[in-house]
């Protein structure tokens, strides 16, 4: 049986270096995703794996404990797919681990079962986390299987204390100098990191943040959807006056209500939801989308069309809706405790144009504005 992981995207809003600004706003000045991803994968492979967490751990035992195993990188897309671990001593459900002496990259010796037997070697216990590095569109994806985990704040925590605590992109193109101070606070002493830009001497600060996508029908290839549709949904509110049958008491006790605040007969819109199992045309989906933009309001939150790809799936409206696709992984390409980042590379790059619902006319729009910059 197949693996089933399900991807949630991510619109990286923003990666590389700012300045801290007195009203609060911040100004980009360079960096990108594929030159952070790419030097961080470029670190984290000529680490052994306990090295990869980029804080001193004992002194700081709170916060969750995330090792980098393996990034593989797709030398034509730039996609990278790294394979982070969380280590959770106290996970009892299914007890794997990798070995404490392990180096990164995937080998099949590195996993440890100790639900089949005791390591006699130290073992960090817990799970495997996949995060999918997609540069052209400036996204990242989560893909979560029944036996991962997904912590992605703490994921971008680690990004950001990994280029501060262990990168150094400062380079002779890029005008940067990196800055080490100790600052004191509340707690007591700690070490901060700051950029200097040679040119004006700016203080620049790295930023790592990323927010859920959501995706609209403007920017999707609708015949890519209209594939997945099995369910049509509309909601809309509908108008009546309230039924006034009542007993005579209830009569008498809203004629004083009304009386005290000088209250007209109402009309009331009640909301209803309609949901049409059925599957739709290109043409067909792309006229129901013209007439939710058209006929319907805009700006109530309860109106709108939208659909479902599986009796499962939670309803999604045309205007704005989350993505989060499937995709299934042969369990035979599993390294022990996680799966063939290149293997697992190859399903996603197979599937790629699908999984983003792509749409060829915004991509061909996209390549002539880079061309005409």
């Amino acid at each position: 049986m197949m693996d089933k992981g399900i991807i949630t995207f991510f619109d990286i809003d923003e990666v590389g270096f700012y300045t801290k600004n007195i009203d609060g706003h911040a100004d980009k000045i360079s960096g990108s995703l594929k030159e952070t991803i790419g030097s961080l994968s470029e670190w984290v492979m000529e680490q052994n794996f306990t090295e990869t967490i980029p804080w001193d751990v004992d002194k700081h035992d709170k916060r969750p404990p995330i090792y980098a195993k393996v990034a593989h990188t797709d030398p034509e897309t730039n996609d990278t797919l790294f394979v982070f671990w969380y280590g959770n001593e106290d996970q009892e459900q299914s007890r794997k681990g990798i070995k404490a002496s392990a180096k990164t990259g995937a080998f099949q010796d590195d996993s440890v079962n100790l639900k089949d037997a005791v390591s006699k070697e130290k073992t960090i216990v817990g799970n495997a986390m996949y995060y999918w590095f997609i540069p052209e569109y400036n996204l990242l994806a989560t893909i979560d299987f029944p036996h991962s985990r997904l912590l992605s704040q703490d994921v971008f925590s680690y990004i950001r204390r990994c280029v501060n605590n262990k990168l150094d992109l400062s380079r002779e193109d890029n005008d940067l100098v990196k800055v080490k101070e100790i600052v004191e606070n509340s707690e007591g002493l700690y070490t901060s990191y700051y950029y200097k830009n040679k040119s004006d001497d700016k203080r620049l600060y790295f930023r790592f943040n990323a927010k859920m996508k959501y995706f609209s029908s403007s920017t999707i290839d609708l015949k890519k959807l209209a594939r997945k549709i099995t369910h049509i949904i509309v909601r809309d509110k509908v108008s009546y006056t309230p039924d006034n049958s009542m007993g005579n008491e209830l009569k008498m006790l809203g004629a004083l209500i009304n009386t005290f605040k000088k209250k007209t007969k109402e009309v009331v819109r009640k909301p209803i939801e309609i949901i049409e199992e059925r599957t739709v045309t290109e043409a067909e989906l792309k006229e129901l989308i013209d007439t939710s933009n058209v006929e319907l309001d805009p700006n109530d939150d309860w109106i709108g069309m939208g659909f479902q790809t599986g009796t499962s799936d939670k309803p999604k409206f045309f205007k704005r809706f989350v993505h989060r696709p499937t995709i299934y992984i042969d369990p035979n390409f599993n390294m022990g405790n996680y799966y063939n980042p290149s293997h697992f590379m190859k399903v996603l790059l197979a599937n790629r144009a699908d999984l983003l619902l792509s749409n060829p006319a915004i991509r061909n729009r996209k390549e002539k504005e880079l061309s005409s910059a």
